[in-house]
């Protein structure tokens, strides 16, 4: 599996998710206006807030945004988490409000690789696992 890319629309903020799986073209309205995220890493600041938590219990796995658990505010809160394994890339999307957490059940023989956030105000950021 290969990673999920993020690019963002520089006009009107929208996110668009592109994975293996989803082959998406920009029109011409879009062309020049999509910028792609950088995915953050551990190298990064805000880490205590940003970097994903993982806990694999068996086939089960859970992704907890932060060490210190990230705001879940309207104005600042988790977007979404990924799991991606090596059969596929699982998704999870949250609203403001909510506990950035989330458990992911996998099949038999599934192996988790890497977990990823996107939080609206500080980008895209991954763990690997």
């Amino acid at each position: 599996m290969k990673d999920p890319r993020l690019f963002k629309c520089q006009e009107c903020g929208a996110i668009l998710e592109y994975t293996p799986e989803l082959k998406v073209t920009a029109c011409d309205a879009l062309k020049g206006k999509l910028k792609e995220l950088k995915v953050n890493t551990e190298e990064n600041v805000a880490l205590e807030k940003h970097i994903p938590k993982v806990e694999v219990n068996g086939n089960k796995v859970t992704v907890t945004v932060g060490d210190v658990i990230h705001p879940m505010i309207d104005s600042h809160y988790i977007q979404f988490v990924y799991l991606l394994t090596d059969k596929r890339l699982h998704k999870y999307y949250f609203n403001p409000g909510e506990h950035p957490s989330h458990t992911f059940a996998l099949e038999k023989d599934e192996k988790p690789l890497a977990a990823y956030e996107y939080c609206n105000l500080h980008g895209f950021w991954k763990k690997e696992i």
